[in-house]
């Protein structure tokens, strides 16, 4: 949630033309932070978890794929340097993006993989809390107008990636304790981390082609106004996919275990918290675009209102792309699938941004966005069944698709009847929300209600 509360506070000091030079630096950065991770934390998560009960074979693995880690890292900043010296448009945002690369080396530092292979997800939140509070607080107190651009952009980079200092520390409990090796074993690791890092490429290319064209064909402000719309749209499918992510290493150890029926089980089970909690928000973000926009950023931003409304019915099929390919391709070493779907979404995401943002601008961008996770839904869909399938309860669906109807007639009532936004908002969630979940409630839904193994 820090990128929602630091760009209500930012939107309104920095304003949008500063944001857009953020998230113009920011969108180059994520290339080279892509050269420098490859598909490494991907397929160290996958590999690792298979082996991570052999202390002497989970020693030599992450030694081995932390060793790649170095050296792709200093690819990538050598790579960077000539991108800033060489190509103009870089060049006059070049601080910034010094500021921004910091990312890159204490994410290849703190190699935060090693955590998820071990599935230590409460240090990692806990973690990630802190620092999160500790630069929501810098914000309040260091960023104060137009020329904290440079302190907003390094609070930023420490929020992100900060904790990963404590990492080399905190992994020894593992009796792990990484060291530098040129005994790498290319050929075992290089094609699985190749095929993962251009399944990365294209994401990165379709997921950030539209800033990045959108600061080379408009100005810094259009820039500014999509990147809050945008922000709202990857923080919230952020927080739903994470529920996919922590599955990899658990799916992946059933795969290698050949606990077929236990997969198909706990696929079932995610399947179904996915579909309950990704329908509402999808509604909720539809309806109260306005009000979302306004509440987090102000009235200059509302341009973008529409902008939240294409990106809502994307993050339905980002969220269920992202389950298809990370919860049983990767796990069932597919990815190759996922790849050609990614590629095929890059490609078509960059051809169409060319014609529709001179013509449409930023909601040019967001059709392309839907148009691209539309596709790599469909391919990863497709390929997945021909791997594992699973049984969908078309009961539950019917009763979470009845649910958003009660949920979206009950926004309606309160948008009539009250007209302060903020307040309208409030009861919006509050009683939209509250009443999709009575009803689920009503509905029997096991997860809604207290088990009485519990």
């Amino acid at each position: 949630m820090f990128p929602l509360v630091s760009f209500m506070y930012c939107s309104r000091i920095l304003g949008a033309a500063q944001l857009g030079i953020y998230s113009f630096g920011q969108s180059i950065i994520s290339y080279f932070l892509l050269i420098s991770c490859l598909g490494i934390p991907t397929y160290a998560v996958r590999e690792g978890a298979a082996c991570r009960n052999n202390l002497l074979a989970i020693r030599k693995f992450i030694n081995e794929v932390f060793s790649i880690n170095c050296i792709t890292t200093i690819i990538a900043y050598i790579s960077l340097f000539f991108c800033i010296v060489l190509i103009e448009d870089v060049n006059k945002y070049k601080y910034i993006i010094i500021i921004q690369s910091l990312q890159i080396i204490l994410t290849t530092l703190g190699a935060d993989w090693i955590n998820s292979i071990f599935e230590d997800y409460i240090y990692l939140t806990i973690r990630y809390i802190i620092f999160q509070l500790l630069s929501l607080i810098a914000l309040f107190i260091f960023v104060k107008d137009k020329n904290s651009l440079y302190i907003y952009t390094f609070i930023s980079v420490l929020a992100n990636v900060g904790g990963n200092i404590f990492n080399f520390v905190y992994i020894r409990k593992n009796s792990i304790k990484i060291q530098f090796t040129l005994n790498v074993n290319l050929r075992k690791h290089l094609r699985p981390i190749l095929t993962l890092f251009f399944n990365n490429v294209a994401s990165i290319i379709y997921l950030n082609s539209d800033v990045t064209m959108l600061g080379i064909l408009t100005d810094n402000i259009q820039v500014g106004i999509y990147t809050i719309s945008s922000r709202i749209y990857t923080t919230v499918k952020s927080l739903i996919n994470a529920i996919i992510m922590v599955t990899v290493p658990r799916f992946s150890r059933y795969v290698a275990e050949e606990k077929m029926e236990d997969l198909k089980t706990e696929l079932k089970k995610v399947f179904e918290i996915l579909v309950i909690l990704i329908f509402p928000i999808v509604v909720g973000m539809f309806m109260e675009a306005d009000k979302i926009i306004f509440v987090i950023a102000g009235e200059g931003y509302l341009e973008g209102s529409n902008v939240v409304r294409i990106l809502s019915i994307s993050i339905l099929f980002a969220v269920f792309a992202c389950f298809f390919s990370y919860s049983i391709l990767l796990p069932n070493k597919k990815e190759i699938y996922f790849m050609n779907a990614t590629i095929t979404a890059a490609v078509l995401n960059v051809v169409l941004n060319i014609f529709l943002i001179p013509r449409f601008g930023i909601e040019g961008a967001a059709t392309t966005t839907l148009i691209a996770e539309i596709i790599v839904f469909l391919i990863s869909f497709i390929s997945s069944k021909k791997i594992i399938i699973f049984l969908i309860s078309k009961r539950n669906i019917v009763e979470v698709i009845i649910s958003c109807i009660i949920e979206f007639m009950i926004c309606k009532l309160i948008d009539l009847k009250i007209h302060n936004i903020y307040l309208a908002l409030f009861l919006d969630i509050v009683f939209g929300g509250g009443m999709y979940f009575f009803i689920l409630i009503f509905f029997k839904k096991y997860f809604c209600i207290k088990r009485k193994s519990n």
